[in-house]
């Protein structure tokens, strides 16, 4: 049984026995860190094409699917949890891992 969750059709989509459609950067908000560390916020261009979803509303689909619903899973809500800010407090240059109050020592 092969499970496919991706953007792109191709060979594993091809022989999969279920498709998640995702959607791409542009059509979902969130965060990305770049090689040198650094913390950049990417914003939703368009709408999902079609069936696509975000990542995290795959997931919250699935899990109430599988009787486990969770009460949050967009993507901001998870970045306060892992940084301890907002998107308000990512400026046009980003932030550099470690630098938020959460991970600070």
């Amino acid at each position: 049984f092969i499970v496919f969750q991706g953007v792109n059709w191709n060979s594993t989509a091809e022989r999969a026995s279920l498709v998640l459609p995702g959607a791409t950067h542009a059509e979902k908000d969130g965060t990305f860190t770049n090689f040198e560390g650094r913390i950049q916020r990417f914003k939703q261009a368009f709408v999902p094409l079609e069936e696509a979803r975000a990542d995290t509303e795959i997931l919250k689909q699935l899990a109430a699917k599988l009787g486990h619903p969770v009460s949050y899973l967009d993507p901001e809500t998870i970045f306060i949890e892992w940084q301890g800010i907002g998107y308000d407090e990512i400026d046009e240059y980003g932030m550099m891992v470690g630098s938020a109050p959460a991970l600070q020592a």
